[in-house]
């Protein structure tokens, strides 16, 4: 149950702490936010928080994985669909995405958590190529380009990223 790691129906108090976030990180900007303020805001101990994900790192992690990716991956049926979901969510999400980017850039830079959104990201992906391979590099590059938008305050036009999107994936599946 620590860390996230359960394969299990959500709990009532997880749910509870993922919707306190996805309504706070909605709602404002967000500059810093602590297992205190999370605890204050869904009315709970921290000791809750710890025994239900094991760090903030956790439940942002779950909040994107079963949340998020659930919504964006929702009846898609190829890779275009897949990136127009995902810049969709984000436009029509703007500040809780740019809120979640904000606080996961520490955990994301570092090289162990790189490696597993890399892993997880790509066998999203995977799921929508008939071919099954992705590079590395490409995948890495893919994800780059996504962080270069997100660092950039999502000031790039919605269509033009979709665009910028899905002909790089057509690229990032033939390498």
């Amino acid at each position: 149950m620590k860390n996230g790691k359960e394969n299990t129906p959500m709990s009532l108090t997880k749910q509870h702490l993922i919707e306190t976030i996805y309504q706070e990180f909605s709602s404002r900007r967000i500059e810093k936010f602590t297992l205190v303020e999370l605890s204050q805001k869904a009315t709970v101990c921290r000791s809750t928080i710890y025994n239900n994900f094991g760090s903030l790192e956790y439940v942002y992690k779950d909040l994107i994985e079963k949340v998020i990716l659930k919504e964006i991956t929702r009846d898609c049926q190829s890779y275009e669909e897949l990136i127009k979901n995902l810049v969709t969510y984000i436009y029509d999400n703007k500040m809780l995405c740019l809120n979640l980017y904000r606080q996961t850039v520490p955990f994301i830079n570092q090289e162990h958590v790189h490696r597993q959104i890399m892993e997880d990201f790509g066998k999203v992906l995977i799921q929508y190529n008939q071919e099954k391979v992705i590079s590395k590099v490409a995948l890495d590059a893919f994800i780059l380009m996504l962080r270069k938008q997100f660092d950039n305050n999502l000031k790039t036009n919605q269509i033009e990223m979709i665009d910028i999107l899905v002909k790089y994936g057509h690229f990032l599946f033939n390498v």
